[in-house]
């Protein structure tokens, strides 16, 4: 049963990214460089999520008990903000050097390494539902 709850997560996750460039398509006068801003930055935002998917598996005995749970979490938040200042380095070097075409792209890579950061505080939360076998 847990893995039907990844399928769904995953489809879900997929739902999403195609939501959003329907929407930009729809709402956007120039859709196709907007989507190719878009792609861009997320793409670049995702290496995120990385730290606490690779921490989760690593801990996986640490999370099966809950009064860890705190301590895991706050493992995250210090990696994540510690490996987020190199991807705003990495991201000011590109769109600075090699695609400048993309420097309009700096709010929104903002605005998503944000959303990124606080989606990564939610990796623990889903482990530790899929190992108690909670389905909400």
């Amino acid at each position: 049963m847990s893995s039907l709850t990844l399928v769904a997560s995953n489809f879900v996750n997929i739902m999403f990214l195609y939501t959003d460039i329907m929407i930009i398509k729809l709402i956007s006068d120039k859709p196709n460089a907007d989507i190719a801003d878009y792609s861009f930055v997320l793409n670049l935002c995702n290496l995120l999520i990385l730290i606490p998917l690779t921490m989760v598996q690593v801990d996986i005995e640490l999370i099966k008990k809950v009064d860890n749970i705190k301590t895991i979490n706050l493992k995250i938040l210090k990696f994540v903000s510690l490996f987020s200042l190199p991807i705003i380095t990495f991201y000011l070097l590109l769109i600075n050097n090699f695609y400048i075409n993309y420097k309009d792209t700096i709010l929104i890579f903002f605005v998503i390494l944000g959303a990124k950061f606080f989606q990564a505080q939610s990796v623990s939360l889903g482990a530790i539902i899929l190992i108690k076998k909670n389905l909400i």
